[in-house]
């Protein structure tokens, strides 16, 4: 393939750098967009992909996902009906975000244990750019650490933890409370409690961790799994954890499982206006929203309280203690599916500034990566989300705004929340964008506003480094897929 490619007079959408449906053409030479190529280079050395009639985008960004650890190598293997079949091998995910124009995904957690085999298996994950992020919330060394009161020790440590990895962020997973539960299985009650008998707390973990985030300058901020997850009213504990960072940057994992309020009778509640408004007031805080869709998923993950009291909802008091995926069906008439399922999308709906708001759907917590489209389309189309709501459990539109709710996202606010505010958030400021210098990650959709879901399937081109990997809705070249690097500290 030449050098130089030219996309030619496609409909452009790029809110980083304020082009919103811009008929223009996009050239790229190398693996950098450039403004215009190079005077006297003849025709036969430029290829050139016709855009007319389509949309524009930069790579999609998947800022929360899970496709490689061995979690889900345990799925892979009991996966056997069609329906379960939610959790492919790491080159299977690359084609399948491929496909749908994703050049650029981040593994949300990975424990010490798992390095280095998860970010090599990352690497299989064809035509992406992976980063990983290490969960160190609940690290026993960096907490005996701050028990003895040696908090420079515990920064140096993690700053050594991040060095040899190669980790591309801090995760933190119920900070705390996984080593509390492993000590007494309990969880947690507040932000202030000693935890595991030692005389730490969750608070001075969070804060420990944003403290040395901004001393390494980390292009992400800390990562946020916090405790009580999916419990009504959790929104309450959730806000008083945010305020932990006082301003220091802060991401909300999955943030539809911790937007709920309560009813007088202990009933789920959606409490998606309340997180919004806290979001307009914080711009220290991103979030992506965790959406749920209906059917199958598997729930993983390293939060064992939150995965006994799971396994105890879904097969009774009386199953025996233990650990590893669970497979869930979402019902939409199921009144918490249902509730969840609007919860998420008024998360996106009711909040202005979207660029602090990310899509994501926790794969395969909330089901599977390439719903994306389908979701994009009740974003998108008031009609179609309205008879899904009727559908769905009573208490979905008795107990959320989303009914009321007429907003419908413009291309341009989808290329936000899929692209400029994941990239923002992570720090990569030569991708989610189309501007001179950035990534040549490219996606060309067939514009279709009848469909989004159709029109956000299937790509019709991709360009990933400056390479067209999808043609025609074809593929036509596949590429490694490459690391990440992580921040110097």
């Amino acid at each position: 393939m030449s050098q130089y490619l030219q996309i030619v007079g496609g409909r452009v959408y790029d809110p980083v750098n304020g082009i919103d449906g811009e008929t223009r053409d996009v050239f790229v030479e190398g693996d950098r967009i450039v403004s215009a190529l190079p005077r006297g280079i003849g025709p036969d050395a430029v290829t050139r992909l016709d855009a007319r009639g389509c949309v524009v985008m930069p790579g999609g960004i998947d800022i929360h996902t899970h496709v490689a650890g061995p979690s889900l190598d345990a799925v892979r293997q009991v996966q056997t009906e069609p329906g379960d079949l939610i959790v492919p091998t790491p080159a299977q995910a690359g084609h399948r975000y491929s496909a749908m124009g994703y050049t650029t995904i981040i593994e949300a957690a990975v424990e010490l244990d798992e390095l280095p085999d998860t970010p090599r298996r990352l690497c299989e994950a064809v035509n992406l750019d992976a980063g990983f992020l290490l969960e160190l919330g609940n690290h026993k060394p960096i907490i005996d650490l701050l028990n003895r009161d040696q908090d420079a020790a515990a920064i140096e440590l993690i700053a050594s933890l991040l060095r040899d990895s190669g980790a591309y962020g801090i995760k933190m997973v119920n900070p705390g409370g996984v080593l509390h539960y492993r000590h007494c299985h309990e969880e947690p009650t507040s932000l202030d409690q000693a935890i595991g008998g030692t005389r730490v707390t969750p608070r001075r973990i969070m804060k420990l961790m944003s403290v040395a985030a901004d001393q390494f300058g980390l292009p992400h901020p800390p990562h946020l799994h916090c405790y009580h997850l999916g419990l009504p009213g959790n929104v309450y504990s959730t806000l008083d954890a945010l305020d932990v960072f006082e301003g220091s940057r802060v991401h909300l994992a999955h943030a539809q499982f911790y937007s709920y309020s309560q009813t007088d009778d202990g009933d789920y509640t959606s409490a998606a206006d309340r997180m919004c408004e806290y979001l307009s007031r914080h711009p220290n805080v991103t979030l992506d929203v965790g959406q749920i869709v209906f059917g199958p998923a598997w729930a993983i993950t390293g939060d064992i309280a939150l995965e006994h009291r799971l396994r105890e909802q879904l097969y009774g008091p009386d199953e025996p203690a233990s650990e590893g995926p669970l497979r869930i069906e979402y019902e939409p008439k199921n009144p918490i599916h249902s509730l969840m399922w609007a919860t998420g999308l008024e998360l996106v709906l009711l909040y202005k500034n979207l660029q602090q708001v990310t899509l994501s759907v926790d794969h395969p917590n909330g089901g599977p990566f390439w719903a994306y489209p389908q979701i994009i389309a009740w974003l998108c189309n008031k009609p179609l989300r309205d008879r899904t709501l009727a559908a769905a459990h009573p208490v979905a539109s008795q107990h959320s705004r989303l009914k009321d709710i007429k907003r419908e996202l413009t291309l341009q606010e989808v290329a936000t929340i899929t692209r400029a505010a994941p990239a923002k958030a992570l720090g990569l400021k030569n991708k989610g964008h189309l501007g001179t210098g950035a990534d040549a990650d490219i996606a060309v959709y067939e514009h279709d506003t009848a469909d989004p879901q159709r029109m956000f399937e299937c790509a019709r081109h991709v360009v990933k480094a400056g390479q067209v990997v999808i043609e025609d809705s074809r593929a036509r070249e596949t590429l490694p897929g490459k690391l990440l690097p992580g921040p110097v500290v």
